[in-house]
This record gives structure tokens, C-alpha cells and sequence, in this order.
């Protein structure tokens, strides 16, 4: 995985005519042939030792400098995406756990405030109903009023019947003399 990140670094800075997403097998393969070729194997540099040479080594031309920048860049990138991965996994790691739980005490929560609603409903029922009954029995005792009522005024023109020969109360005019006394 790590060589293949390296060539498709390698394909990206070299220039070409025509580039798609990914570079094509061959391209690849050809890359490596000739990186194999141009460049002495890691065994081969540890056998010479350190190399102090003078000319085309040092010329900037040559490429050096570019393949040690590009090696940099690839560890620097490598050491970031390892970085990256750790702590993705260590927060998801935490995190996950306690989502769950909080999601948990929120379904608990809303299980218990379904459960008050419902029990709200219930006694908002029972208080309608009883409202209702409470308007009837209002109802019947307006009703037994009236019935009470009409029951004393036929028991008073019992007890009082109304006769032509009585005359009703005679009172005195009233005078505006007598309105200002009273």
C-alpha cells in the first residue's frame, strides 16, 4: 500500500498529456521498472555506505532534492493520516458508547412523558364528564325550582283566592312636596 501511495504521488507531480482519476496499470508498472532501474535498491545503499559523491549526485537538476521533498511529504502525510485514524477511533470509541446511553435516557424520558400525556387525557376525560354531569344536575335543580315555585304560587291562590268584591289599596297622591320630605 505504501509503495502504491508513493507512485500515485510520484504519477501526480510528473507532468502528462492526458490524466484520468487514477493512473493506468501500465503507467504504474512502467514507473516502477524504471524506478527500479534508475534508482539503486535500499540494500545496494546500505552496502556502499553514506555516499559523499561530487557532480551529477549533488546537481538539483538530478532529481534528489524532488525525491527527498517527496519522501518528507509522504511521511508527513503518512504520520498525519496515522494521527488522524487514532483519534477518529479514540473519540468514536468514546463517543459511541455514550450516544447510546444518552439516546437510551432520551426514549426512557419520552416513554415517561407519553405515559403523563396519556394520564392527562385520561383525567381530561373524566373532567369533561364530569362537567356534564354537573351541567345536568344544574339543570335538574333549575328545573326543580321552577316546579317549587309554580307549587307555592298555586298553594298561595289557594290559601288566597282572588275575589271581585276587594278592592285594591287605596294610597295617597303623591305630591311633589311630599317627594321632597321623604
Amino acid at each position: 500500500m505504501y509503495h502504491f501511495f508513493r507512485t500515485s504521488i510520484l504519477s501526480l507531480l510528473q507532468p502528462s498529456t492526458s490524466r484520468s482519476a487514477s493512473p493506468p496499470q501500465s503507467e504504474i508498472q512502467e514507473y516502477i521498472q524504471g524506478r527500479s532501474q534508475n534508482e539503486p535498491s535500499d540494500e545496494t545503499r546500505a552496502q556502499n555506505g553514506p555516499s559523499t559523491g561530487t557532480g551529477a549526485q549533488n546537481d538539483p537538476s538530478n532529481g534528489t532534492r524532488a525525491q527527498k521533498f517527496l519522501r518528507l511529504t509522504e511521511r508527513i502525510l503518512l504520520i498525519a493520516l496515522q494521527v488522524f485514524g487514532l483519534t477518529a477511533a479514540i473519540i468514536f470509541g468514546v463517543w459511541a458508547p455514550m450516544s447510546y446511553a444518552l439516546a437510551q435516557k432520551a426514549y426512557d424520558d419520552q416513554r415517561i412523558a407519553t405515559n403523563l400525556s396519556f394520564t392527562a387525557l385520561v383525567h381530561q376525560q373524566y373532567a369533561n364528564r364530569l362537567a356534564e354531569l354537573s351541567n345536568r344536575w344544574s339543570e335538574y335543580s333549575y328545573n326543580l325550582t321552577v316546579v317549587q315555585l309554580r307549587l307555592s304560587i298555586m298553594q298561595l291562590c289557594k290559601e288566597y283566592p282572588v275575589s271581585s268584591h276587594l278592592s285594591p289599596i287605596e294610597m295617597p297622591p303623591i305630591s311633589p312636596s311630599t317627594q321632597i320630605a321623604n
